[in-house]
């Protein structure tokens, strides 16, 4: 898929929006706040320095910086001579960014035997456990707060046995990404992580919501589903980063 190439009058828009929006946007609900950047180039990484201190003023350390394209992250970085004493820390892995379009979500079938619903706090547990950042953001702020804010607030999906017992889940991060795709170990080969997704997405289709995904750039097996089931990769890669102050 080609970037959409943003004209020189959208730039000023955006600029201004996010300049309006950003200090507003990462709020302290007790969890890791996270902000959602837009940065038009390496070039203007100042602009988002400034705008980061500020929104850190009413916030406790770190701020996630999520949305930012690799050279952006890198120019942020360099900004300090000293990287040891710098503030702002990469992920050590970028991340490749997959859309799916309206057209390739199709109304998946659901097993026999198998009944979908939506995550909620009977799915705290299993949720924690199956995540491999858990303990990272552990560090930071309390897990089964984190996935209570997700669960009441954005679009999650989880696929269960007749008696109740969750087998495959996915949902939406608080940045807009679908992700925390799992399924228990002897529910596999089954196609259920498909379908968990398929049904995802056709629920955030239905709300009207773009569909994207992040996956890590050595995560060949992601990459390869996420293909398979029709989503495309787009033209730039993110690197998430943390922000110490």
């Amino acid at each position: 898929m080609e970037p959409h190439k943003i004209l020189p009058a959208e730039y000023d828009i955006l600029e201004q929006q996010m300049k309006n929006a950003l200090p507003l946007s990462i709020c302290d609900w007790g969890i890791l706040p996270s902000a959602v950047s837009f940065c038009k180039g390496p070039e203007f990484v100042r602009s988002l320095k400034a705008l980061l201190q500020l929104a850190s003023k009413n916030v406790p350390s770190p701020i996630l910086v999520v949305g930012c394209s690799t050279d952006v992250i890198n120019a942020l970085v360099n900004l300090y001579e000293c990287k040891t004493s710098c503030p702002f820390k990469p992920a050590q892995e970028n991340v490749r960014v997959y859309t799916l379009p309206p057209k390739n979500v199709s109304p998946p079938t659901i097993p026999d035997g198998f009944r979908v619903s939506e995550l909620g706090e009977r799915h705290i547990d299993p949720v924690k456990k199956s995540w491999r950042y858990s303990e990272e953001y552990e560090q930071y702020f309390s897990m089964d707060r984190w996935l209570r804010y997700h669960f009441s607030n954005f679009t999650t999906l989880c696929i269960e046995t007749e008696d109740g017992v969750p087998v495959a889940w996915e949902l939406q991060q608080d940045y807009g990404a679908v992700g925390m795709l799992h399924v228990v170990p002897e529910f596999r080969r089954k196609k259920l992580g498909s379908v968990v997704t398929m049904a995802l997405a056709e629920k955030m289709n239905n709300e009207g919501q773009m569909i994207f995904a992040c996956v890590n750039e050595n995560n060949e097996t992601g990459k390869t589903f996420h293909e398979t089931n029709g989503y495309i990769r787009l033209a730039f890669d993110l690197c998430f980063c943390y922000y110490f102050f």
